[in-house]
């Protein structure tokens, strides 16, 4: 018996003719406990379950004859929504992290029944727009589990400014005067890791320099072209 958000029964008896019947009694246990028993005046009743448990209906009917019969069936009800936690709660990202950032990293997603939902694309709506913007986003979540429980969370990302790499420049000081050529050393640093490091001498050819890691550094070569 597959679980479902809410189920309304129609309980009906009878009896074999010439027999007859004017009542029959309910009792109804939810999760192995009885939480209620009735003696109903008639023919019909009706009930409707919509909170999370598994209920049996035990129906016993007697006819004017005392013939007895007992009837029960099982029915399973998950009313409750899924559970989605995030970690961390609160997510910085600096603005050129934001395009390769997965929205799924530190979701966790539990159901009382399901149990653990995978936070991917599949099976996690998202609504929201992670901008590469400094200042606040937010993303909503939204989750359903097989019975067609909804469950939806906020989550807040803060995207700040990247810091820019810092360059040096070293050389060896002619003390402001003339010099036919020298060599200059530049360096690149960063609190991450450097993607390129390029450079160009006046109108000539751009040289991309080797990276590694946070720093990469070059002797760049200067020489008079003119009195």
């Amino acid at each position: 018996i597959n679980y479902v958000k809410n189920q309304e029964i129609l309980i009906s008896v009878s009896a074999m003719k010439p027999n007859t019947v004017t009542g029959f009694t309910v009792e109804i246990k939810k999760d192995g406990t009885s939480e209620s028993k009735e003696t109903v005046t008639g023919l019909t009743k009706t009930l409707t379950f919509n909170t999370t448990g598994v209920y049996e209906v035990i129906v016993t009917v007697i006819d004017n004859n005392n013939h007895k019969n007992t009837v029960s069936k099982t029915y399973k009800i998950d009313a409750t929504g899924p559970t989605i936690t995030f970690e961390p709660e609160i997510v910085t990202l600096k603005v050129n992290e934001v395009a390769n950032y997965n929205l799924y990293t530190g979701v966790t997603i539990h159901d009382n029944v399901d149990g653990e939902i995978i936070a991917n694309q599949e099976n996690v709506k998202t609504t929201g727009e992670l901008k590469a913007e400094v200042g606040e986003h937010q993303i909503i979540y939204e989750v359903e589990d097989k019975a067609g429980n909804v469950a939806t969370k906020v989550r807040t990302f803060k995207v700040v400014k990247a810091e820019e790499p810092i360059l040096n420049f070293s050389s060896m000081s002619s003390d402001g005067k003339w010099i036919g050529s020298t060599t200059i050393t530049a360096t690149a640093n960063d609190v991450d890791d450097l993607t390129s490091f390029s450079y160009k001498v006046n109108d000539g050819q751009e040289v991309n320099v080797p990276v590694n890691g946070k720093s990469a550094s070059v002797e760049i070569p200067l020489k008079a072209t003119g009195t």
